[in-house]
């Protein structure tokens, strides 16, 4: 999971690149950065499971491992989510589908 890889070592640009074309060209890279805040830190993925949409689409299911800080606490809480993504097959490449 490059992508996340990119997203926890905080390289913005590197997972940037992960998103389909289509949505680069219509959101730029601090569009992208501007959807993270800062009051949380990945710090490990794993992946749950793999669902095959056909030769050519996927949704891949996530657990991500993350660090909190809430505002004003005395300590970082660890916790973790699940997260179904996107992914779309073209032209022998894979691309993440943004969605809001």
């Amino acid at each position: 999971m490059a992508k996340w890889d990119a997203l926890i070592q905080k390289d913005f640009a590197s997972a940037y690149a992960f998103t389909s074309p289509g949505y680069r060209q219509s959101f730029p890279l601090q569009s992208f950065k501007g959807r993270f805040g800062n009051q949380l830190s990945w710090q490990r993925v794993e992946v749950a499971k793999v669902d095959f949409k056909g030769e050519d689409a996927a949704t891949i299911g996530i657990y991500v491992h993350f660090r909190y800080y809430p505002p004003q606490a005395e300590k970082a809480l660890d916790m973790k989510t699940f997260v179904e993504e996107s992914w779309v097959l073209v032209d022998g490449q894979w691309w993440y589908l943004v969605q809001d």
